[in-house]
């Protein structure tokens, strides 16, 4: 605005300070009044929606200098931050929006820290590097950024930041370009933070005043205009972050100062996760007599490494060789001869003379003297090994604890290799490093320090060293969203092992009984670290790692606990189906879903290989191994997390099948055929002679042969000691078969007391329960209900179905009843705690989305049959249901092995034709409006309608083309409305039109729609058919499972089964301290006795550790195989280059090779002597020719020799 308008305008006669709230702007003015149309141009200035922050503004394009004040930073003077776009013409634009904050030469450098955090939404670094000397060099271009590419790709690896001077010009041009070329694109796609902050005075910049505008609106900043001010300079654009210093009452100040403040006061954080403050390092590339005097500051003021890169000239030139030249001097002290070389190089170097380079000297001679913080680099290595090496030589003097913290930070393994070896075997030392590699994924460190060191992770492994952890995960994990959602329903603040305990029911089972308190975070003491203080370990350190590292979605980190750990079947089934349901959550990340899935089917592989060597070794332990409750696994079997987890493969295995047969015949010998089951179940009684029963500790072995072993072994077997196990367990005695006394003693309890035939009667009663309590005769029985229940519902609704109801049909429906009860029954008998868990897993099977809807069709019909209204209604939806009802016999090809994969695929080949149907209806109505719009036009009958399009169209599929209704010559047919008579109809319109339609939709149809559903169907036959014995497998299982819980009592009788699990359930209920009512034990599910689960656990930890050691003699034999594999090739080769070198072919080669040089220089003469022409005479041209002529064999020798020569030579 022009001066004159600004005395005129009283708005811009004061100066207006608004204080920006988010719900209410409170504004202030020096003059006593503001007007109305003040107040409505300060709030068109302020953002709507701003955050809950209070904010100072001074706005500029009112008239004033708009400067922001972040005092809910801590700054106490004025600063700016916003945003920069850069503009270049014909300049590459990505990634040109940086971030920027103007700040006063006085403010305090912990405050500025703090705003570069929180404004710029970055994390401390865990390596600092400071540029220095970059605006000037004197190093080649080609030098300058292949060093560039080299700094910033070693910033990438060790997740550093860098700080330069920010200007574009030397060094800090490289860098940055680098830094777009190389780095940033990288670090966006790994979702990694690249901070480079050029920290460069505002006084020098052109377009400053640009820099001091609107915060909201980014600032353009035109990269050519710089070139019109003399003497100012820009602005690096590939730079990330940008720190402004502003003059100090119109005087210039040193912003490298206020950089090495910066520096110092980040060095002196703690790295996140780590007790290590952030290693800082600063690169001394060029420069002159301020890069020295800022080197002198850093090494003796505030004691930080500098690494000197001696090719890049100025002051590195002179540092480097001051320091050559202090090594290879006599004089200790710095004498004559040394003072002498260095004013020497000071003077050829810098060119400078008098008090500056006096005072240049004497800083050179200050900084060799501080020889463990300077370091040269070493072009010949890596630049991360050399700054390695500066970082832990000045560090000398600390702990080795402390060097091995800062190699893992760096992840630099073959330094800890060394440092581990004189490592204290204190364990407290180690905590920082243990730490620090499992929150950052770092599992060689971990297996380095619990190998080498003999770490004890059990003290280590506190509960507040856990939620420590845990509250460690990172937000973007599913972990993070599942522990979070619990958090909340508590509203806390942090994680407790109780939300992870929520979170493992959720991932697995509701029934997961987890060894995590159930603490509250309002009674747990905390400590300064918002960690509870409780040092309470746990008993196995390595299981509770694994779980974290399973959760984490850390694989290898996982595997390390597991294998160092308790190499369980139960420990790798937790991981698969935790993996699997943590799979099925990603869906905005399908790459991460994918290898999760990856993952879960790596540890079912490992179940499996390491059951197959339990079931080879001993089957009988192997089935307790499958059914028993893991303690270390919330109380869950190897069976339910298998079947969980759908781990088809792992349920397909033969120790799985073993066990899966053994429940199915229950008691009853495998021996027992088809016939003779059918034949018992007809004939009750006759399975006492039939039927052969086997030992309940050994299915495999008789009743009466092993209490035959038994009654030799013990004549009085009744006085043997026998320890109880807890309620729900099968009485087990120290000595083996001791299942088998109990079930003799069942048998013949009556013996003692009574005779006569009490005690056979016994016997009998109780061989008929266990031939009618077996899985197998269960599912017969079934069978045989169903079939009955299916003849009763069709004779009903043949002959029997009338307005009035009936005994038969009375009959029907309390059978239809007790079937309702029975699918409660199953309902409230699954593995759940919750009413919904309960439900989804009951419709998970197949058959039970079945039974639903055939239910729920019999009691809608029964519901309808009431009223005879709707009676012909009720018939039609009996009819319906009975079809349902039918398809149920299909369950009986799940106990088949033939059979049970056919119903897989057709099921699978249902899910085909349901998409096939989809397109088909597509063709199918495009072809029914389109003719029915044609050959009958303006129809107002919506039922002819819906007829003609999709009842013609579908029908004329199968071959009824309908070529009548075309035809209006075979019609009795009308062409107008008026002339209806009667059932006439009118006259189809163009009917040539319709016959073109109806072949091209035939052809599309019948050709190609069909071929495509034969292709689909033959497809998934294909597939299925590839894995034929692992679905059906799988299916058995879900059947045995079924049958298993199923009471062997029939429809409609089963109703007495449900009322007394009524009464059991109320019983305890109402009298938990009473005795609990009968209940039969759960064979799938078996508590063991102290001494037998610690029997069964040791034997299952040794086949894992037999199984690892398997896996690495494996993977040594494929290495040794490898390398033999090379020798012979090397063998080989080497054979062949010595018959090549020392027989005669490489000779004979290079003689051929002469010759025909020799014949082309032979040939090129004559065609010479050719084109001079004519005769050759002795004078003149003729000598000339002769000579060229007879040179001829002369150069033939030449070669010949030098050719045999150089052969031999050779």
């Amino acid at each position: 605005m022009e001066n004159g308008k600004k005395d005129s305008d009283p708005v811009q006669s004061c100066q207006v300070k608004v204080n920006i709230d988010s719900s209410s702007y409170e504004m202030v003015s020096t003059s006593p009044k503001l007007s109305k149309k003040i107040k409505n141009r300060i709030r068109g200035k302020i953002p709507r929606g701003s955050k809950t922050t209070t904010e100072s503004v001074e706005l500029q394009d009112m008239g004033f200098s708009r400067q922001t004040s972040g005092y809910e930073l801590g700054f106490s003077k004025n600063y700016m931050s916003g945003s920069i776009q850069f503009v270049s013409d014909g300049a590459d634009l990505r990634y040109k929006r940086r971030k920027y904050m103007v700040v006063h030469p006085d403010e305090k450098p912990d405050t500025i820290v703090h705003a570069m955090t929180k404004k710029w939404n970055v994390h401390l670094p865990k390596l600092l590097l400071c540029l220095v000397g970059g605006d000037t060099t004197t190093a080649s271009l080609p030098m300058q950024r292949a060093f560039s590419k080299v700094l910033v790709e070693a910033l990438l690896r060790t997740d550093g930041w860098l700080f330069t001077g920010g200007l574009n010009c030397g060094m800090i041009r490289c860098v940055g370009q680098a830094l777009t070329k190389y780095v940033i694109g990288r670090a966006m796609l790994s979702h990694q933070d690249v901070v480079a902050v050029g920290v460069a005075p505002l006084h020098v910049l052109s377009q400053n005043k640009k820099l001091l505008g609107s915060e909201r609106d980014p600032v353009e900043y035109n990269m050519m205009s710089y070139e019109e001010d003399s003497g100012m300079k820009c602005l690096e654009p590939n730079h990330t972050h940008f720190i402004l210093v502003k003059d100090k009452d119109k005087e210039s100040v040193d912003e490298a100062k206020i950089r090495d403040k910066l520096v110092s006061m980040i060095a002196s954080r703690k790295i996140k996760g780590s007790k290590a403050t952030v290693p800082a390092l600063y690169l001394v590339f060029g420069g002159g007599v301020a890069a020295i005097e800022t080197v002198h500051d850093v090494v003796i003021n505030r004691k930080l490494p500098v690494l000197i890169v001696p090719f890049s000239g100025g002051a590195a030139e002179v540092l480097t060789e001051a320091i050559e030249a202090s090594r290879r001097s006599d004089d200790i002290e710095y004498g004559i001869p040394y003072n002498l070389i260095l004013n020497q190089i000071i003077g050829s170097k810098m060119n400078i003379e008098g008090k500056n380079h006096i005072r240049t000297k004497d800083q050179i001679n200050e900084i060799i003297k501080r020889k463990h913080l300077i370091n040269i680099y070493d072009k010949d290595d890596r630049i991360e090994e050399e700054m390695l090496k500066a970082l832990m030589k000045a560090s000398r003097g600390s702990k080795v604890e402390d060097e091995l913290l800062l190699a893992a930070i760096w992840n630099r393994m073959e330094r800890a290799k060394e440092l581990v070896l004189q490592a204290s075997r204190k364990n407290s030392d180690l905590f920082s490093v243990v730490y620090y590699s499992l929150v950052n994924n770092q599992s060689k460190f971990v297996k380095l320090c619990i190998d080498e060191t003999q770490f004890d992770l059990k003290e280590f492994l506190s509960q507040s060293m856990l939620v420590k952890l845990y509250n460690e995960v990172s937000t973007s994990s599913v972990l993070h969203q599942l522990l979070s959602k619990e958090r909340a329903k508590r509203k806390g603040c942090r994680f407790t092992l109780g939300d992870v305990a929520n979170v493992l029911k959720r991932l697995i089972f509701d029934t997961y009984e987890s060894s995590y308190p159930a603490e509250k975070e309002d009674k747990v003491k905390m400590n300064s670290s918002g960690i509870d203080d409780d040092g309470s370990t746990f008993k196995d350190p390595m299981k509770e790692l694994f779980v974290w590292a399973v959760l984490q979605q850390r694989f290898s980190m996982a595997k390390l606990f597991w294998k160092r750990g308790k190499p369980s079947i139960g420990g790798a089934l937790f991981a698969s189906k935790v993996l699997k349901e943590m799979s099925s959550m990603v869906t905005l990340n399908p790459q991460a879903s994918s290898e999760m899935f990856k993952n879960a089917k790596e540890f079912q592989i490992m179940a499996i290989d390491i059951l197959s060597l339990c079931f080879a070794e001993d089957r009988r332990r192997t089935s307790t191994l499958l059914v028993r409750k893991m303690p270390d696994w919330g109380q869950l079997t190897c069976l339910s997390l298998a079947g969980a987890g759908r781990n088809k493969e792992f349920i397909a295995q033969d120790g799985v099948q073993n066990l899966l047969s053994e429940i199915w015949m229950g008691r009853l010998s495998r021996s027992t055929g088809l016939f003779k089951i059918w034949f018992c179940i007809c004939v009750p009684f006759s399975c006492l002679c039939l039927v052969t029963f086997m030992s309940k500790d050994d299915p495999s072995v008789p009743v009466k042969t092993m209490m035959k072993r038994k009654a030799q072994q013990n004549d009085d077997y009744e006085d043997l000691p026998k320890m109880k196990v807890k309620q729900g367990s099968v009485d087990s005695y120290q000595s083996v078969g001791a299942c088998d006394e109990t079930d003799g003693k069942e048998r013949n309890r009556h013996t003692n007391h009574r005779g006569g035939c009490l005690p056979y009667i016994y016997n009998c009663l109780y061989n008929m329960k266990l031939f009618y309590g077996a899985p197998v005769i269960s599912f017969r029985l079934s069978l045989v209900a169903h079939f009955l229940f299916l003849g009763l519902f069709s004779y009903i609704l043949l002959t029997n179905f009338h307005e009035k109801i009936s005994i038969p049909e009375m009959v029907l429906i309390f059978w239809a009843f007790t079937l309702f009860t029975e699918e409660l029954s199953e309902l409230f008998n699954q593995d759940y705690c919750t009413l919904y868990n309960c439900f989804k897993s009951w419709l998970f099977g197949y058959w039970n989305s079945v039974d639903l809807v055939s239910l729920l069709m019999f009691a809608i019909g029964i519901g309808l049959r009431f009223h005879p209204v709707t009676l012909e209604a009720a018939r039609i939806v009996l009819a319906l249901d009975l079809i349902v009802f039918y398809l149920r016999i299909l369950h009986i090809c799940s106990a088949s092995k033939l059979l049970g994969p056919k119903l897989i695929m057709l099921i699978r080949m249902m899910v085909d034709l349901s998409i096939f149907i989809c397109i088909l209806l597509v063709f199918m109505v495009s072809y029914g409006v389109a003719c029915q719009s044609i050959l009958f036009p303006n129809t107002e009958d919506p039922l002819k309608i819906a007829k003609s399009v999709f009842f013609r169209s579908y029908f004329q599929l199968y071959g009824e083309l309908f070529f009548d209704e075309m035809d209006r010559e075979e019609m009795d047919c009308v062409d107008t409305k008026e002339e209806i008579v009667g059932d006439m109809e009118l006259c189809p319109r163009h009917s040539w039109f319709g016959v073109i339609v109806l072949a091209i939709y035939l052809f599309l149809s019948n050709i190609l729609l069909l071929n495509l559903l034969i292709a689909m169907l033959n497809n998934t036959f294909t597939r299925v058919h590839e894995k034929t014995d692992i679905f059906w497998k799988f299916q058995r299982y879900q059947l045995v499972e079924e049958y298993y819980r199923q009471p062997f009592v029939i429809p409609p009788f089963i109703i007495v089964v449900h009322v007394y699990q009524v009464i059991r359930w109320a019983w305890s209920k109402c009298c938990p301290c009473r005795k609990e009512l009968y209940r039969s034990d759960n064979l799938m599910k078996k508590d063991l006795g102290l001494n037998e689960e610690i029997e069964i656990s040791t034997w299952e930890v040794i086949k894992g550790e037999d199984y690892l050691a398997q896996k690495k003699e494996k993977t040594n034999e494929d290495l040794v195989k490898r390398l033999k594999m090379t020798e012979e090739k090397l063998g080989s080769l080497s054979y062949s280059m010595k018959n090549y070198f020392e027989g005669k072919r490489l000779g004979k080669a290079l003689e051929a090779r002469f010759s025909s040089l020799e014949e082309q220089i032979y040939d090129s003469m004559e065609r010479r002597n050719k084109n001079q022409g004519g005769d050759t005479t002795v004078d003149g041209g003729g000598g000339s020719s002769c000579l060229q002529v007879n040179s001829s064999p002369l150069v033939r020798k030449l070669s010949g020799r030098k050719s045999k020569k150089a052969g031999n030579n050779y």
